[in-house]
């Protein structure tokens, strides 16, 4: 990878730690990779490996005993100017926003977990209805456009284009996307392996004007013994300065 890169490592582990043996083996699966900014979702900081951690507010009493956060955000660098609120309506748990030295320079990231279908179903909320509201809040407190080294990545819980989602849902992602941010991940990813289809993500990474991605690769995530460490495979993305241009290309 060239100096002009950097390398991102996005991952929704289904509520692993480090105290599981899955959870051990994402650690030691996630230590082995060359990230230089990990964006974790629905998982325990203790996944990951030395370096700088910023974390949404645990969730659940259930949760807090395990340590599992619904959105964590991890560089070789430390992080400043750390925000674990964004908008009043945004749910603390699902939201951190900080910014870190990377090989690009400063990087701003937004890490997100929006909530899925039936998020407020337990409180009389109708479905998508805690979706809806998350994605009104962010679209107040995100500028417009971004900044142009701004990263918004996590647990979007929609696939884009749609494929099963609400079509006003779908509209009103792109509308807070839109003139902020593009999509890295949107549409078909490369198969882990050749024998495998391509796949459709609901986690995404979507940046500012002044970077481009210039690779993606879909992560296996299944262990000798057929277990799985997650329902979702990791993607690794290659960033580079807008216009630049990777040798390898």
């Amino acid at each position: 990878m060239a100096e002009a890169e950097l390398r991102v490592l996005l991952w929704s582990v289904d509520k692993r730690h480090a105290g599981s043996p899955t959870g051990a083996a994402a650690r030691t699966f996630i230590a082995a990779q060359p990230a230089d900014l990990v964006c974790l979702t629905e998982a325990s900081p203790d996944l990951l490996p030395e370096g700088h951690w910023v974390a949404s507010q645990a969730f659940t009493a259930a949760r807090v005993h395990s340590g599992v956060r619904k959105v964590v955000l991890w560089s070789r660098q430390p992080w400043s100017e750390v925000d674990p609120t964004g908008d009043p309506e945004l749910p603390a748990s699902r939201f951190i926003q900080a910014t870190t030295l990377t090989r690009l320079g400063a990087i701003t990231a937004t890490g997100v977990c929006i909530p899925w279908p039936d998020a407020g179903r337990p409180n009389g909320r109708a479905r998508w209805e805690e979706h809806r509201r998350y994605l009104d809040a962010l679209d107040r407190f995100l500028p417009r456009p971004s900044g142009d080294f701004q990263l918004l990545l996590g647990d979007f819980n929609q696939h884009i284009p749609r494929i099963r989602e609400p079509v006003a849902l779908a509209a009103r992602l792109m509308q807070v996307l839109n003139g902020r941010f593009q999509v890295a991940t949107a549409g078909d990813l490369p198969a882990p392996d050749p024998e495998a289809v391509s796949l459709r993500a609901i986690d995404h990474l979507a940046h500012g004007a002044a970077l481009a991605c210039t690779d993606i690769a879909v992560l296996g995530h299944d262990l000798p013994d057929g277990r799985r460490m997650s329902d979702r495979p990791a993607l690794m993305l290659t960033l580079a300065r807008a216009g630049f241009r990777s040798p390898s290309a």
